[in-house]
Formats: C-alpha cells, structure tokens, sequence
C-alpha cells in the first residue's frame, strides 16, 4: 500500500476511521468498510486482515471518565485471540488466548472526563527464549488534557490465529459489554511495530518543526594569540594554514571572502622593505608599499567595509626586545603610483585604511605568529565601481634595546571579507547619505 492524502492512514494501516467520516469508514488505503452494529462497529467473515499477532499495534482516541468500562476491540474464538478491554477506574487490560497480558491505569482520570489515547504495539521479542515470551508488547496510555503517560511493556506468547468476527467498541455486534465512552479514532496495523512517540506524534501533538535562533553561517574559526592554539607542540601543522584554509574554503558563507592569500614564499622583512616594487606612501613617508602585497579585487556594490586579517610572525635577529612593526591595510581606488597603461586622465588617488600594531617575539620557526584583525576599513572603489586595490605597507618603530635594523616579521596569510556598517543617518548599503 502507498500512503495516501489521510495523514494517520499508513503504509502499514489495515484498518482507520474517525468520528467525522463515521467509525464504519475505512480511511486507510484498504478503503474496506466495516459494518454498523448495535453501540459497535465490526467486520465479520474472518477477514485475514485483523488476524495478526506481531508486529502489529491497536490504537484509540477515546473520551472518558474514571467509571467508564467495556470492550475496546476483540478479534477472538473458543478462548484465543486478542482483546482490549477498559474496566472502572481506568484500568486497561491487553488479553492474549484469554489472559491479561498487559495493564495499565489511565493516569489522572477522573469523573470529569478526558481526552485519552489507548496504544497497544506489538513486535518479535529479540531477547526470546522460547515460546511463551516469543512476542514483545507495549501497552501505552496517554491523557491528553492533564498531559501524563503511563505504559506497561511485557513478553508472552504470539496470539494464536483464529477465524472470528473484529468488532470496536463492544464484546458482540448486538451491544454487550459496550464502551460506555466516546471514541473518537481507532487504528489497526500490521507490519511494523508503533513505538510511544509515533503515538504521540499522531493522536496527541505533533512536535513543532526546529526553529534556528541564531545565525545560519558558519564562522570561521581565527584563534588568537591568547589562544594559545598557535604554539609549537598544539596543532598539526601551522595554526594560520588551518584558519587560511577555512576562509578559503568557506562555501556556506552569505557572501564569499574576497581573498584569501596563504604565501608559500614566507620573505624575512625588515625596514628596507626588500622588494623591487617598494614605494613609500604618498602622504606618509614613514610607511612603505611592498608591491607583493598589492591586489585588486571586485567588491559587490551591497558592501560598504572589508573585514582584513593578517597573520604575521614577528621576531629579532638579536637577543634584544621586540620593536613595532605597524601595518597598514589600504583600499584604494588605484595604486598610488598610476596604473601602467592607463588611459585618460589619472584618477585622484582615494584611499582608507587601517593600521595594527604587532610587538611580538613568535621566533624565527615554523610555527609562529598570530592573526590580527584590521578594524573595519571603508571602500575606495576603481574607477568602474565594481573592485578595490588593497595594499600593505610597513613601518618599524623603535621600541626595544637593540636597532630597527634587526626587527624581521613575515607575512604567511592575508584574507579579506565583505562587511556592511550602518552610517548614521545614512543608509547602510549605500554608505550612507549624509
């Protein structure tokens, strides 16, 4: 059977029917209706459908009160079969070949009446030793309205097959032994054991879907010098690699890094800046562009400031204290010295930028170093308004006992991601108006 557009009628379903469409009507894919009797509903003719032992569950919704009693269902012959039968006090029996198997007590019922949810599953017992504990049952009860479960789980032996007449709600179809309550819902399958919370979830409440209250993007882990993770002896392999990598590999990001540099060639820096495309700072002389750190990348017009790491290893060549080294992070709508090839008329050089200060002695090793994060920088944009130049530019600053001269650091990572900062008064993706 395929399950159809009723939600309680399963793969599994033999027999369902509710109060609304009327007890006699068969929900399930089977679509077979049973019989009207006198304060009972039943299917005579042996029908091979009801005449299972395992793995098999009966279940009701039924409304009662603490006086209540009769048969729920029976399907039994000269003494064999099975039953459910409610007697005073909300005591409910499971009946296997004409004895009690299984029983319960409705928790908190009272005269009043409730809402009540009778559950009965049966399965192979994988712990049998034999025959009379061949099968496994969970007899179950839920009261809806005061919210309180109790349940009995047993072993005895397979329910014998008998050829009889099923019959809800009463112990004939003339009437005896009737259920003297409401019943609501009733439910027969075979084929698949129903455990308490597959009760649960269709007659008493289905549990709300998860909400998220926290942000679905994944943030990317940047240790730290305090951290301590970056420390010869606590990470296989350099620390800036793993962070490098994440960033890099970042596909559930809302928007992807803009770059992420992880530089093989790790140079010594000094003062001197040694590279061929050093440029001193137009406005600042005292720091100075290295020409491989020098990028142009496009920016979506939605972000209005980078978000810049930068790991760096800092150390001395001497047994002295460490100097500054103080970096800068430029976005800039060209480089400062032109662009070769350029034509028409030189833009007007426009540039942000940030500045960190490391004082560190991480060793000259392999391992050393830490992240610093660059406070958010603004966006100089190039002259199509779709990309930035970044750049880094240096300078040392005495500030131990030896010379300037002997202060080296090196670059192993550089990301960058966008960011959007509300402007007062302004409008947060446009940069603001004022």
């Amino acid at each position: 059977m395929a399950q159809g557009d009723e939600p309680n009628a399963k793969d599994d379903t033999r027999f369902y029917s509710t109060t609304s469409a009327g007890l006699e009507v068969d929900l399930s894919q089977l679509a077979d209706d049973i019989s009207v009797g006198t304060n009972s509903f039943f299917e005579s003719g042996a029908q091979a459908r009801w005449d299972v032992s395992h793995p098999a569950a009966w279940e009701l919704d039924v409304t009662m009160n603490d006086t209540d009693t009769g048969y729920l269902f029976t399907y039994e012959s000269g003494g064999s079969g099975a039953r459910l039968q409610l007697t005073t006090g909300g005591v409910i029996d499971a009946y296997v070949d004409g004895s009690s198997v299984a029983q319960v007590t409705v928790p908190d019922i009272d005269a009043g009446g409730d809402n009540v949810i009778i559950s009965w599953s049966t399965e192979a017992n994988p712990y049998t030793t034999g025959a009379g504990n061949a099968v496994r049952s969970e007899l179950r009860v839920f009261n809806v309205d005061d919210g309180s479960f109790d349940q009995d789980i047993v072993t005895h032996a397979a329910i014998t097959s008998v050829s009889a007449t099923a019959i809800w709600l009463a112990r004939s179809t003339g009437g005896s032994l009737a259920f003297s309550g409401t019943a609501n819902e009733l439910r027969f399958s075979a084929g698949r054991f129903h455990p308490a919370a597959e009760a649960r979830e269709d007659f008493v409440a289905n549990t709300s879907a998860p909400t998220l209250t926290m942000e679905t993007r994944r943030e990317i882990n940047v240790p730290t010098r305090d951290a301590g993770t970056g420390d010869d002896n606590q990470f296989a392999g350099p620390i800036y690699m793993s962070t490098a990598a994440g960033i890099e590999q970042a596909d559930l990001r809302q928007a992807s890094h803009i770059w992420a540099e992880r530089y093989r060639d790790q140079p010594d820096l000094d003062e001197t800046i040694q590279t061929n495309r050093a440029l001193a700072v137009p406005d600042d002389t005292d720091f100075t562009f290295a020409g491989q750190y020098l990028l142009h990348r496009p920016v979506s017009k939605s972000v209005n400031r980078l978000l810049v790491r930068v790991h760096v290893q800092s150390f001395r060549t001497d047994i002295a204290t460490p100097d500054n080294v103080l970096i800068r992070c430029y976005s800039m709508n060209r480089p400062s010295s032109g662009i070769e090839g350029f034509v028409g008329p030189v833009p007007v050089w426009t540039r942000f930028f940030r500045e960190i200060t490391v004082n560190a002695d991480d060793g000259s090793g392999t391992t050393g170093g830490a992240w610093y994060t660059f406070d958010h920088i603004e966006i100089a944009r190039d002259e199509n308004d779709d990309g930035t130049w970044v750049a880094l530019a240096f300078e040392v600053e005495d500030d131990g006992g030896g010379g300037t001269e002997d202060q080296r650091w090196r670059i192993r990572a550089w990301t960058g991601e966008p960011g959007v900062e509300d402007v007062p008064g302004g409008l947060p993706l446009a940069g603001g108006l004022g």
